[in-house]
């Protein structure tokens, strides 16, 4: 996986894991201009760096949908009443379908979050994990 793939299953920036590599406390590889780890390593990383804490809110919600829902504020919002700390401890799916609720509320046709992602090339998980 590439480094800022391993950023995003840690919730952590891909800066602070490429600080991580040149400190040698990730085993990373490049190739070409992208760094990349593996999975295992990622793990080992986890276990011995973050530990068994729980996830916040910002790292429950996969990569693809922070970006879509960082382009539509207003709208998850508008949908939670403002409530960000409930919106941040829902899964990737109850946002959606909250979100879709509120638009189609709104009179508004519902936005396919996942779909804009992949059309923007954007990495993530399929609509309801985490």
């Amino acid at each position: 996986m590439t480094l800022t793939e391993a950023a995003a299953s840690l919730g952590v920036a891909a800066s602070t894991l490429r600080q991580q590599v040149r400190n040698g406390k990730l085993r990373a590889s490049k190739l070409g201009r992208d760094w990349h780890v593996a999975p295992k390593e990622v793990e080992r990383y986890r276990q011995e760096s973050l530990g068994t804490r729980s996830p916040t809110g910002r790292e429950m919600h996969s990569l693809r949908f922070r970006h879509v829902s960082n382009r539509y504020p207003r709208r998850v919002a508008e949908a939670y009443d403002r409530d960000f700390a409930a919106a941040a401890a829902a899964t990737d799916g109850e946002v959606a379908a909250r979100v879709a609720e509120w638009e189609r509320a709104q009179g508004l046709e519902p936005l396919d979050w996942n779909a804009i992602g992949r059309a923007e090339g954007r990495p993530g998980r399929p609509q309801g994990e985490r």
